[in-house]
């Protein structure tokens, strides 16, 4: 109060009137915007609070949905049954008799071939493989089964596009596709073969899930004509027996 009235004494009422207003102006502006900061600070707190009890939330979410689908995977494994065995052992031994007709017949060896699929690139692209799962060999000759599992399906591609588009592929002469077919070649002459021929295995859709092959060692084939009718009537009867198994769409 005292400066109040030196300030009129000494500069006159109007100014130190006006001084005294600035000075109200600017105390309430600076509480004005210290209330702001304060409401801005508490306002942040609480963003900052639902963000992280949001990601919280997303983060229980995903490893709730990751736990779900383990516990899925572990009730929908399927069940192997006694009937299901039984079914399994007699295509089993079906296709083995079926492969060992070939072999009396003249082939030195007979196997069937299933495509599946083994693991994923970094697209999630699934490797396109195929895999002997029965053989039958003559007196003398080695088996090859275990030398030929999970090999991709690209290292064969005239032969696999051969079996996709005419259902069928013969070597009648293995040296006589060194050139135009170099892999299947190095794949025959690897164990020795000197002619062999395969037929696919199709499903009623068309899609192809495997092939059937009699392979000739000790020499080439004498009866082309018999051993390609033989290996149709066999195929045929291995697909049909395929197919009767289960439903189609799931096979192999």
């Amino acid at each position: 109060m005292e400066e109040i009235l030196n300030g009129f004494a000494k500069y006159g009422i109007f100014p130190t009137c006006i001084a005294i207003f600035l000075l109200l102006v600017y105390m309430t502006v600076t509480e004005i915007r210290n209330s702001y900061l304060k409401r801005k600070e508490a306002q942040q707190k609480l963003d900052d609070e639902a963000r992280r009890r949001d990601d919280e939330q997303k983060r229980d979410a995903k490893m709730l949905e990751s736990y779900k689908e383990f516990a899925l995977s572990l009730l929908d494994r399927p069940e192997h049954s006694v009937e299901e065995e039984k079914r399994n052992n007699n295509l089993n031994d079906f296709i083995y008799k079926q492969l060992n007709g070939l072999v009396e017949n003249g082939a030195d060896r007979a196997y069937m071939v299933s495509y599946h699929n083994g693991g994923k690139d970094l697209l999630g692209r699934g490797f396109q493989k195929l895999s002997i799962t029965a053989e039958s060999v003559d007196h003398d000759i080695p088996s090859i089964m275990t030398r030929y599992q999970q090999l991709p399906r690209a290292l064969f591609p005239v032969m696999y596009t051969s079996l996709e588009d005419d259902g069928v592929y013969d070597v009648e002469d293995t040296t006589g596709v060194s050139e135009n077919d170099p892999m299947t070649y190095q794949f025959l002459i690897e164990h020795g073969v000197r002619s062999a021929f395969f037929r696919a295995l199709k499903r009623s859709d068309g899609v192809i899930i495997g092939f059937v092959a009699v392979e000739f060692v000790l020499q080439k084939c004498v009866d082309t004509a018999t051993t390609k009718k033989d290996l149709d009537r066999t195929t045929d009867r291995i697909v049909g027996a395929l197919l009767g198994y289960r439903d189609d769409s799931v096979i192999l």
